[in-house]
């Protein structure tokens, strides 16, 4: 039985690629959790944390992958995987580095989910938009599309690194 407690989510399933099975894949964090260098994988299915074997894997664009697993050789069968994260476990994760001195970067962060101070739900980090002077939290929202939310400090009201989640006092009609 796996350990639910024992996995890390390194990211997700966007959409099928092509005929044969293969997945195009989002990562978190490319740094952390290269899909390309696991030989295993997990997803949750119905509840159940269920391994899957990465068959073939190949680097697609910063931040993502286009990926086969085993037994999984169709179009129909990876339509299935479609917006679920996939786990990697912990124990074939590299280390963290502790480069920073203990403090946490905006990097860190992505996975983390974002509740407003509200109690409410916004979404899971999955990315960083830093091309602009104003840095944005990439963040599928829990209505399934993407939103930008500011990365500004002085929004931030409570980090929860065991849980994963940062809470923000976020401005009314954000959404």
């Amino acid at each position: 039985m796996i350990n639910p407690d024992s996995l890390t989510a390194i990211g997700k399933i966007l959409k099928t690629h092509g005929i044969n099975g293969e997945m195009s894949v989002t990562l978190y964090d490319i740094e952390r959790a290269d899909l390309c260098d696991l030989q295993r994988v997990v997803f949750i299915l119905e509840g159940i944390p269920v391994p899957f074997f990465v068959s073939a894997c190949r680097p697609r664009g910063a931040e993502g992958c286009i990926v086969a697993f085993e037994d999984i050789d169709s179009e129909e069968r990876a339509e299935y995987f479609t917006g679920l994260e996939i786990y990697a476990f912990d124990e074939d994760l590299p280390e963290r580095s502790d480069d920073n001195d203990g403090y946490l970067t905006l990097e860190d962060l992505i996975g983390y989910t974002i509740v407003d101070s509200d109690g409410s739900t916004v979404g899971l980090i999955c990315g960083i938009e830093d091309s602009t002077e104003n840095i944005l939290f990439e963040v599928e929202h829990t209505d399934g599309n993407l939103v930008h939310v500011p990365a500004a400090e002085p929004l931030i009201t409570e980090l929860d690194t065991d849980n994963k989640i940062l809470t923000m006092n976020l401005p009314t009609g954000l959404f």
